[in-house]
């Protein structure tokens, strides 16, 4: 993304490129698809050990401050905890 976006300063391009957004989708297509399977593999597991009570904490600050180098820092920040946790509500709704 980062080559792209320098080649797009270059040539003065506002906007999104077609490839940035393609680049773009395809890691949106990826994360979705990760956190469908996880939530997916964590409603499994429940209904197969027969828990019927999923407990899920919420702490707002969990992806501020954290220090465990620069680079897992990005990588972490980037995690949609909020869409696995709305993930997993509508799963045990779904199967309740």
């Amino acid at each position: 993304m980062a080559k792209y976006q320098s080649i797009k300063d270059k040539q003065r391009i506002k906007g999104i490129t077609n490839k940035q957004a393609a680049i773009t989708r395809k890691r949106n297509n990826q994360v979705n698809d990760y956190i469908n399977e996880t939530c997916r593999r964590i409603i499994n597991y429940c209904i197969y050990n027969d828990i019927w009570s999923l407990v899920l904490g919420y702490n707002e600050n969990i992806q501020d401050k954290i220090n465990i180098g620069r680079v897992n820092n990005q990588n972490f920040v980037n995690i949609p905890i909020g869409n696995i946790r709305s993930k997993l509500e509508y799963l045990c709704k779904l199967y309740k």
